[in-house]
């Protein structure tokens, strides 16, 4: 072999060791930033999951207690017959604009789950109306 040759083969074997070495860091710093990219993501990711379920719970707790309140005389009549009269007369004391305003935040509490249900169906309903066909009437 020609000695030119050798020379250039080692050099050139020489520079593909340098460039392979600059392309496995450059890998390796490709993925360490990937990495934390994804940490990040899975981070913010974990605090929202957190605080819709947080939201959640508050709405399950508002719920709970509006029905407590509402089935108050109910659940006061089973424990003792007095109990359940002290309950009513509770209520019945209270000032009109009282029981109206404890009465429209419970029906809030319930309202505001039930709406979109509500119009849901209700769309739906009148939708599924209007594609029916209309048949003529009996002779």
């Amino acid at each position: 072999m020609n000695p030119f040759s050798l020379i250039f083969s080692g050099i050139s074997t020489v520079f593909g060791f340098f460039k392979e070495r600059a392309h496995a860091k450059q890998d390796l710093k490709l993925a360490e930033i990937e990495a934390r990219k994804q940490m990040v993501l899975s981070r913010e990711q974990a605090n929202s999951e957190w605080e819709l379920a947080q939201l959640a719970d508050k709405d399950k707790v508002m719920r709970w207690s509006a029905f407590l309140l509402f089935a108050s005389p109910l659940l006061a009549s089973f424990i003792s017959p007095q109990a359940g009269a002290w309950v009513q007369h509770a209520w019945h004391s209270l000032e009109p604009w009282q029981a109206d305003g404890l009465s429209a935040m419970c029906l809030a509490v319930f309202g505001y789950r039930s709406i979109p249900r509500v119009i849901g169906n209700t769309v739906n309903s009148v939708a599924a109306a209007l594609r029916k066909p209309r048949l003529p009437p009996p002779v």
